[in-house]
């Protein structure tokens, strides 16, 4: 994935890592899905949507 910056000059970026501004989950959800298919394993939408908030360490222990 790249991230195309559009042209001019910016007095600042504004990163959302928490989805704060913009509701990243469910891009968030797909990665998940594609980090565990390689494994077969399956991670329901319902199901993460009930862990949004858990750290990760704790989403894969469970």
């Amino acid at each position: 994935m790249t991230l195309s910056l559009p042209e001019g000059e910016f007095q600042a970026y504004l990163f959302d890592c928490d989805g704060t501004i913009a509701d990243s989950m469910p891009l968030h959800y797909i990665a998940w899905r594609n980090a565990l298919a390689p494994w077969n394993c399956s991670f329901s939408e319902d199901l993460f949507y009930a862990w949004a908030g858990f750290a990760v360490a704790k989403i894969i222990s469970l």
